[in-house]
C-alpha cells in the first residue's frame, strides 16, 4: 500500500514541480494542475499532483497520517489481535 502526505510546492519548471513531502523533495508532474505555484499545498499520487489543498486541510491531513502511523506500535491487545482479551 502506498501512503502519501500533502506536500508543499518549492519549485516549478517546464517539466513539473518539486514538492517537499515531509523533508523529502520529489519531482511531480503538473499535467492535472498545470498552473500550480510555489508555496501551494498539494496532494501527490503516483508522481502526479492531483489537487491543491488549503493549508489548514493539508496540516490536518499531515497530523492524522502521523497519528495513524503510530497505531502500528500499539499493544496487540488494543486491537483485538492475539492476546487481545478475546476468549
Amino acid at each position: 500500500m502506498c501512503v502519501t502526505m500533502p506536500g508543499q510546492v518549492v519549485e516549478v519548471d517546464a517539466q513539473g514541480a518539486t514538492v517537499d513531502l515531509e523533508g523529502h523533495r520529489r519531482h511531480a508532474s503538473t499535467v492535472l494542475v498545470p498552473d500550480v505555484v510555489v508555496g501551494e499545498w498539494v496532494f501527490v499520487a503516483m508522481g502526479t499532483i492531483i489537487e491543491r489543498l488549503p493549508a489548514e486541510l493539508a496540516g490536518e491531513m499531515r497530523r492524522l497520517v502521523r497519528e495513524a502511523s503510530g497505531l502500528t506500535e500499539l499493544d496487540p491487545s488494543a486491537r483485538g489481535g492475539p492476546g487481545g482479551g478475546r476468549p
